[in-house]
């Protein structure tokens, strides 16, 4: 007698299931980390470009704040350098007390003066050029008086209500905003400034 051979039938799990190549993998992976990777590119930019909102809107005060602090040390280290002159000289007269001859006497921080010994500039930290003329307070020659131009508003603001200490009288363009033997005014202080905008002189009166 004849075996019967029986035929199974072919099921889906009896087939030969196709495995995914290393292409394939490659390519779910490369896309899983692009999907990760945007969402950290977007944030980044959104980060980076808030950074540079605020160093534009802040970078500015920020410089003119820190140039305002510096400009107050090197005045007041100009104050005790004209007390000490003027403690040399006497009075104050356009022969002992030209640019020239201030600058050679040590009168102005180094870092501040260019040009050349018998043409000398001082700047102050804004780059602008700093003028001395012979002041009268209550006599003749009794101080030096410094114009200081080129300060910004918030700079200027800074300056003229730190000078008490230091000088005699302080103008901000037309305005006295600080008068012999008084204090500072704040409130003309911020009026001068404002009107002066980015190019404000302080004229400031030392005495010996």
């Amino acid at each position: 007698m004849n075996a019967i051979t029986t035929i199974k039938p072919e099921t889906s799990l009896s087939r030969a299931v196709p495995q995914p190549n290393g292409s394939y993998i490659k390519s779910i992976r490369g896309k899983r980390q692009l999907g990760m990777s945007l969402p950290l590119m977007a944030f980044f930019i959104t980060v980076s470009t808030i950074f540079v909102i605020v160093a534009i809107i802040y970078g500015p005060r920020y410089f003119d704040q820190s140039k305002a602090s510096n400009e107050v040390t090197t005045l007041s280290d100009l104050k005790a350098n004209v007390v000490a002159y003027g403690s040399r000289v006497g009075a104050f007269t356009a022969a002992n007390s030209a640019l020239p001859v201030l600058v050679g006497q040590g009168i102005f921080p180094r870092s501040n003066v260019g040009g050349t010994a018998a043409s000398p500039v001082v700047l102050n930290q804004w780059g602008a050029q700093v003028t001395v003329a012979v002041g009268t307070v209550a006599t003749a020659g009794d101080s030096l008086v410094f114009a200081n131009p080129g300060i910004p508003e918030g700079a200027c603001a800074i300056i003229a209500t730190s000078l008490d200490d230091v000088a005699l009288r302080v103008d901000v363009g037309a305005t006295t905003t600080k008068a012999p033997g008084a204090r500072s005014d704040p409130a003309a202080v911020n009026t001068a400034c404002a009107a002066g905008g980015a190019n404000n002189t302080l004229t400031i009166t030392m005495g010996r």
